[in-house]
């Protein structure tokens, strides 16, 4: 089967200066290649430095062949592990367009990070997978419930990520997350509550079957 995507531009305004970003991958602005992460790895490899090329295809051979010397690809990860390639590929269009190359730098290495953690995970678990994520809330060491749990990927101070929440309220609010980095917090609505939430804790989810969760509400 095939996949396509659609060639795509961007403009954005860094310092009041507007960078006009072409999406930065043939396989964006073309005909894709027969496999929806093979897409993201050639536009990351695009439009990151030479350097990450061997991260780039470690990444590749566990998300296209699980590893295995087979001739038969895998079938695609999941839509949100896809999504969270295309975040870095987004923070990537944007790197590209900065003058200030320490600032650059910068983002390419959030970039890195969050490859090496996709790789390892799949390396130990098998082909891109999302990885199941339970968060407690805890007062002084005893069960708090009720919380709601919101998360967002941990990109750079530079951009804004969308924040999400759990389906559910703790003790555990469960769900499943692409592997990678991540900013969580706990919020209690309604009713007042001795219970203050604590400041946002920052996770590595993946390299781990379950990611097990506890924030200490005071």
């Amino acid at each position: 089967m095939r996949y396509e995507t659609t060639s795509k531009r961007s403009i954005i305004n860094l310092g009041g200066t507007q960078v006009l970003l072409v999406m930065v991958l043939a396989a964006f602005a073309r005909v894709a290649m027969g496999h929806p992460a093979e897409d993201r790895i050639q536009a990351l490899r695009t439009c990151l430095p030479a350097k990450y090329s061997v991260d780039l295809d470690k990444l590749r051979n566990g998300l296209l062949w699980n590893w295995k010397p087979t001739s038969t690809e895998m079938p695609p990860p999941p839509e949100a592990y896809l999504a969270s390639l295309d975040q870095d590929i987004r923070i990537c269009t944007i790197a590209a367009g900065l003058n200030d190359a320490a600032v650059r730098i910068a983002l390419y290495e959030v970039i890195a990070k969050d490859i090496a953690i996709k790789t390892q995970d799949c390396r130990k678990f098998g082909m891109g997978r999302m990885v199941p994520v339970r968060v407690r809330t805890v007062l002084n060491g005893t069960p708090s419930n009720g919380w709601q749990v919101f998360y967002k990927w941990v990109g750079s101070s530079l951009l804004k990520t969308q924040e999400l929440s759990f389906a559910n309220l703790t003790s555990p609010a469960t769900g499943e997350l692409p592997p990678g980095m991540y900013e969580i917090r706990a919020e209690k609505q309604g009713a007042p509550t001795l219970a203050q939430a604590a400041r946002p804790v920052t996770i590595v989810v993946g390299l781990e079957a379950t990611k097990e969760v506890e924030i200490a509400v005071q």
